[in-house]
């Protein structure tokens, strides 16, 4: 993409190369525009309606990249880096560059089956993807189709209402709590200091074990017994990132015995 201004008429335009219907590089230019600005704005005009636009030829791996941009600086990186992971390793290997105007339903329930047959890696042994998974992966879908929608790219979002699938027979898994004698049995038995004191605030304190490892110095207050929970450690992005909620955010006693 080139915008430029004529020296001799003072007016500005636009020279950028795209591929036609049948991948036929050419080159577009368009004169006359009073600015930049107008220039840009028609340049990015064309741009979509002809390699992007809704109709045209935009794939479900080229929607990605340009969905993916626009969430990266809206998005949490935690969440955004899980996105990315989603649409990487599981959606782009099974629908490649199947256009998004083509899609149907027939197509949408064979992507579902197929997710219901899907496993991954876990701790060397091949597994289902839960539910919950399942949930998330159909829920990215539905979003980028979304975007595609509420951004030119598609006449309409063909996943809108479309009935979600999932494992009939999962079991819904239970938390599981030491008791106060079993924790006592365990960390009796724990001899290095830092995971002892690790360990500790998450039994006492209840927190979680992203907030427990983003904690500093500054977030405990000895004088008041309290411990300031204000971020979390993302091990997605293997970076300290805000909570995930406002109700996150809160300050906690733990036990001085």
């Amino acid at each position: 993409m080139s915008v430029n201004q004529n020296k001799k008429t003072k007016k500005w335009y636009f020279r950028c190369e795209y591929r036609d219907a049948f991948g036929v590089l050419k080159t577009k230019y368009k004169a006359g525009f009073d600015s930049s600005r107008k220039a840009k704005d028609a340049e990015s005009d064309f741009y979509k309606k002809t390699r992007l636009g809704s109709g045209s030829e935009i794939n479900i791996r080229e929607l990605s990249l340009v969905y993916l941009d626009y969430q990266k600086k809206r998005l949490r990186p935690s969440t955004y880096a899980s996105s990315k992971q989603i649409i990487n390793s599981i959606m782009i290997p099974f629908w490649k560059n199947v256009n998004i105007d083509n899609l149907n339903m027939k197509m949408i329930s064979e992507w579902q089956e197929h997710l219901l047959a899907l496993k991954y890696n876990k701790q060397g042994n091949l597994v289902y993807y839960s539910n919950s998974q399942l949930d998330k992966i159909q829920g990215v879908f539905s979003s980028m189709m979304n975007f595609a929608l509420t951004n030119g790219y598609a006449e309409k979002n063909i996943t809108r209402g479309l009935k979600r699938i999932n494992h009939k027979h999962e079991f819904k898994k239970e938390m599981d709590f030491f008791t106060l004698e079993e924790f006592k049995q365990f960390i009796s038995v724990v001899d290095d200091e830092m995971y002892y004191n690790l360990f500790s605030i998450l039994y006492w304190c209840g927190t979680r074990l992203g907030e427990t490892l983003a904690l500093t110095w500054n977030d405990i207050n000895f004088f008041n017994g309290t411990i300031r929970i204000n971020k979390t450690y993302s091990p997605m992005t293997r970076t300290i990132v805000p909570p995930k909620t406002a109700n996150s955010y809160r300050t906690i006693y733990y036990p001085t015995n």
